[in-house]
C-alpha cells in the first residue's frame, strides 16, 4: 500500500510539473475590460440611427454613439453598453437594433486560440433579454467587412447577472482578425459586454525588441531585439529587419539550433546616427522558421546625458486627523526604502503645524490623502490587504508607492540641483542649478522652494490615531494608544513655501538649452514655527505651469550643515544684505581679497571650511579674488 501511495503522488507531480511547464506556452494576445477610456483602436458604428428611448437616455446613454462606457451600480466597475430600446413615432417602423462595436486588428498567433467575454442584459421595466452575434473579419473593420456567419449567437443575454461566453478561433490561426460585436437585438434594454480576452499558444515564438526608449550621452543608437523560442522544433534560422528613413537594414543567421524557450539575442551591427535631441522611429521585423512576425513601430530620444529623478509627494495630514497615521507610515517607509529619490512634504491643516493657504491651494479634501508630482490625487496612501490570513496595510498594491514608482520611472529631460544653501541670522540663500538633457523652448517653468523640518516635537503636540488596539498591522500603530502623546516625532513637515504654491516667476527662462547650466539665487527669511534649525531642510521643485505638474526636484541636506556631496564645484560667491556669503567646494584654508574697480586692495580675509561670510564695502563694483588650493577664482559683486 505504501508503494501506491507513493506511485500516485509521483503521478501528480509530474502531472503538475507538466501543466506549470506548459502555462508559459501560452498568452494573452488581447484584452480590454474597459476600466479605462475605450481604447482609440477600437471602433464604432451606429447603423440603426434610431432616436433612444428616453429611458435610454436617463441610464446615460448618449444619441449616436453605437457604444457608451457605463459603470455598473454599486461597483467599481465599468462595462461597454448598447441601447436596445428606441422611441416610438407614429408611423414610423422601429427596426432592429444595429450596432457595432470592433476589436483592433489581434493576431491569433498560435493554436488553442479562444475569445472570452462576459455579457449581461441590464434592465429596468421590460424584463426582456437583448441579443447580439460575434462575427469575424480578416480583411477589415467596417460593417461591411463582416461577411462570414457568425461565430457565435446569443438569442436572450442573461438578466441583471454577468454571462461568462467562450468561443474557440482555432481556424484563424496565424491570421489577423477583428472582432465584431453585433448588437442586432429587437427587444430589451441595455445590452452589456465586459473583460473581453483573445488568449492562445505564443506560436514559433515571441519576438521583442529591447532597443531602449531613451538614449544617453551617445550619438549612435543600435538597435536590439530578442527571440525566444516557444516551438517544439529547434528554430535554426531567423531574419531580422529594421527600418529607418525608408531604409531597411537586415541581418540573418542561420543554423543556430534555438531550443524551446532559449532566448537568442540581436544587435544589428549599423546604428542610426542620431542628433542630441532628436526622436527617431524606426520599425522592427522578423521572420523566424518562415514564420513572419508582426513589425514592431518604435521611437527613442537622444538625451544629451540622463537625468537624475526624483518624486514629490505632497501628503495632507493632521494632528487630530484618526487615519492619519497610514500617511505618516507611507512617507516614512517610502523615504528609507527610495533614500536618493523620494522627497516627502507633510502638509498639516487645521493644527499647530498647520498651512493653510499651501494646504487649500493644492485642492487636499480628505485626510490623510496626497499628490504625487501634482499628477496624481490619492486619498489612499496605505490599502488593506490579507496576507496567509493577517490584514495588513501596505504602501504599494495601490497605495502611495504605486503611483510614486509610476513617476520614478519616467526619464524626464531635465534635472534640478540645489548646489548649496547658505544660512545666516535666520535668512537663507539657496542656489540651484537647472540644466536640461535636450534643447527645451516656451516653457512656462518656475521653481518653488519648500522649508521642511524633521523630528517635530514638542509639550502640547499629539497625533490620532484611529488604529489602537485593532487586530490589524499598520506598522506598529495598531500598538499605540489612541492618542499618541510620547515616542514620537513628526517628519517632513512643511514650514513655508516660496513665494507660493506655483514658486517663483522668472526664476526658470522660456529656454534651455541642452547642456547648458541656469543658476539661480533666491534668499527668503525662515519662517518662526521652526523648533530646530538643525533638522531644517529646503526642497527645490520645477513646476511646469502648464498643467501643475512638478517636473523634477531636489532636497538639501541640514542647512546648519554643509554636506560635502552638495557644495559647489568651484568657489562661489552672492550678496546677501549687507555680507558677501562665500561657498567653497573644500574646507581647505583659503584667502579673499577683495579688490575695487582700480586693482587696489580693499579687504583681505582667511577662512577654513566650507562657507563664510564678510561685510559688504561701500556701493560699487568689486572683484573677489579667492585663492584655494593653489587655484584662484575671481568674482564680480555690485554692491547696491
Amino acid at each position: 500500500m505504501k508503494c501506491l501511495r507513493f506511485l500516485c503522488t509521483m503521478v501528480v507531480l509530474l502531472a503538475t510539473i507538466t501543466v506549470m511547464a506548459n502555462e508559459q506556452d501560452y498568452m494573452t494576445y488581447h484584452s480590454c475590460n474597459f476600466d479605462a477610456e475605450l481604447p482609440e483602436d477600437y471602433t464604432m458604428y451606429d447603423v440603426d440611427a434610431q432616436t433612444l428611448h428616453y429611458t435610454m437616455v436617463q441610464a446615460g446613454l448618449k444619441q449616436g454613439v453605437a457604444w457608451n462606457r457605463r459603470k455598473e451600480i454599486g461597483t467599481q466597475n465599468y462595462y461597454i453598453a448598447s441601447a436596445c430600446r428606441y422611441k416610438e413615432e407614429e408611423g414610423v417602423e422601429l427596426k432592429a437594433s444595429d450596432k457595432w462595436l470592433v476589436t483592433p486588428a489581434i493576431w491569433v498567433r498560435g493554436k488553442e486560440a479562444k475569445l472570452s467575454w462576459q455579457g449581461m442584459s441590464v434592465t429596468n421595466r421590460l424584463e426582456v433579454g437583448a441579443g447580439y452575434e460575434i462575427l469575424v473579419s480578416t480583411t477589415g473593420n467596417t460593417p461591411a467587412d463582416f461577411t462570414s456567419a457568425a461565430i457565435y449567437t446569443v438569442a436572450e443575454e442573461s438578466l441583471d447577472e454577468w454571462t461568462q461566453h467562450t468561443v474557440n478561433l482555432d481556424e484563424y490561426q496565424n491570421q489577423h482578425i477583428y472582432i465584431a460585436f453585433h448588437n442586432n437585438s429587437a427587444q430589451g434594454e441595455i445590452l452589456a459586454i465586459d473583460n473581453v480576452d483573445v488568449t492562445g499558444h505564443r506560436g514559433v515564438c515571441d519576438f521583442v525588441v529591447t532597443t531602449p526608449t531613451h538614449l544617453f550621452g551617445s550619438n549612435s543608437l543600435y538597435v536590439t531585439a530578442s527571440i525566444t523560442s516557444y516551438s517544439d522544433e529547434p528554430i535554426n534560422d531567423i531574419r531580422v529587419s529594421y527600418t529607418y528613413n525608408d531604409m531597411p537594414i537586415t541581418q540573418e543567421y542561420i543554423d543556430i539550433n534555438l531550443s524551446k524557450y532559449e532566448t537568442f539575442d540581436v544587435t544589428f551591427e549599423r546604428p542610426i546616427e542620431v542628433a542630441n535631441g532628436d526622436t527617431v522611429s524606426y520599425s522592427v521585423g522578423a521572420i523566424v522558421s518562415g514564420y513572419e512576425q508582426d513589425e514592431i513601430v518604435c521611437s527613442t530620444v537622444a538625451f544629451m546625458f540622463e537625468p537624475e529623478r526624483r518624486v514629490v509627494i505632497e501628503e495632507g495630514t493632521g494632528m487630530w486627523c484618526t487615519y492619519c497615521p497610514k500617511g505618516i507610515v507611507a512617507m516614512d517607509i517610502l523615504h528609507e526604502k527610495y533614500p536618493d529619490s523620494f522627497i516627502g512634504i507633510a502638509i498639516h491643516y487645521d493644527d499647530p503645524m498647520a498651512l493653510d493657504e499651501y494646504f487649500g491651494a493644492l485642492g487636499l479634501v480628505g485626510l490623510p490623502s496626497g499628490w504625487i508630482n501634482r499628477k496624481y490625487l490619492s486619498d489612499n496612501p496605505m490599502v488593506l490587504v490579507e496576507n496567509n490570513g493577517v490584514s495588513e496595510y501596505v504602501v504599494d498594491q495601490g497605495g502611495f508607492e504605486t503611483y510614486f514608482v509610476e513617476e520614478l520611472n519616467i526619464v524626464v529631460p531635465t534635472n534640478v540641483d540645489i548646489t548649496s544653501v547658505a544660512y545666516k541670522d535666520n535668512q537663507v540663500t539657496v542656489n540651484t542649478t537647472v540644466r536640461s538633457a535636450i534643447d527645451l523652448d516656451n516653457l512656462q517653468y518656475q521653481l518653488a522652494f519648500v522649508v521642511i523640518e524633521e523630528n517635530v516635537w514638542q509639550v502640547g503636540y499629539y497625533q490620532k490615531n484611529g488604529f489602537a488596539g485593532k487586530d490589524v498591522l499598520v506598522n506598529g500603530w495598531e500598538n499605540r494608544p489612541s492618542t499618541v502623546t510620547s515616542d514620537f516625532a513628526f517628519s517632513h513637515v512643511a514650514r513655508a513655501i516660496y513665494d507660493d504654491y506655483q514658486g517663483v516667476v522668472g526664476s526658470v527662462p522660456e529656454q534651455l538649452l541642452a547642456g547648458e547650466e541656469y543658476e539661480t539665487s533666491y534668499t527668503f527669511d525662515l519662517p518662526s514655527t521652526i523648533l530646530n534649525y538643525d533638522n531644517v531642510h529646503i526642497v527645490a521643485m520645477l513646476i511646469d505651469l502648464t498643467d501643475g505638474s512638478i517636473v523634477n526636484a531636489d532636497q538639501s541636506e541640514s542647512i546648519t550643515a554643509i554636506d560635502a556631496t552638495k557644495v559647489v564645484a568651484e568657489p562661489y560667491c552672492v550678496l546677501s544684505g549687507n555680507c558677501i556669503d562665500v561657498i567653497l567646494p573644500s574646507a581647505t584654508p583659503a584667502t579673499l581679497s577683495l579688490y575695487n574697480t582700480v586693482g587696489s586692495l580693499v579687504a583681505m580675509h582667511t577662512t577654513a571650511g566650507y562657507n563664510m561670510s564678510i561685510p559688504a564695502p561701500a556701493s560699487g563694483i568689486y572683484v573677489v579674488s579667492i585663492v584655494q588650493d593653489g587655484v584662484t577664482t575671481n568674482h564680480k559683486i555690485v554692491v547696491p
